[in-house]
């Protein structure tokens, strides 16, 4: 068995607006039910809507957030704009491959 410390779970946000505050939600919760646990949220589509306002002061530690380099192009996003701790530098597809191949678990919302 994997130690707790070492699993991960990417949560994919990309349906509507509200995704990003729900990922980081989950994210707590998850965190509680397995402490030590890797979130990685990743947002794309309409997800990216309300990025700019997203709290990430909620985020729990070993949580991170991946904005798509390519969504935000699309929407008209300036990725100096977003929020301290959102990395908009990757391609949603390219961070959801290499975090399941790694063994993260995958959730979409």
């Amino acid at each position: 068995m994997t130690d707790q410390n070492q699993r991960s779970v990417v949560l994919h946000g990309a349906y509507a607006a509200g995704d990003a505050a729900r990922a980081v939600s989950i994210a707590e919760m998850l965190r509680e039910e397995y402490p030590g646990i890797r979130v990685t949220i990743v947002l794309n589509g309409a997800a990216l809507d309300e990025i700019e306002q997203l709290d990430t002061s909620a985020l729990p530690d070993g949580a991170s957030v991946s904005a798509c380099s390519l969504g935000l192009e699309h929407h008209g996003i300036d990725p100096a704009k977003l929020p301290e701790g959102v990395d908009g530098s990757e391609r949603a597809p390219v961070v959801l491959v290499r975090e399941q191949l790694a063994g993260a678990a995958y959730i979409r919302l």
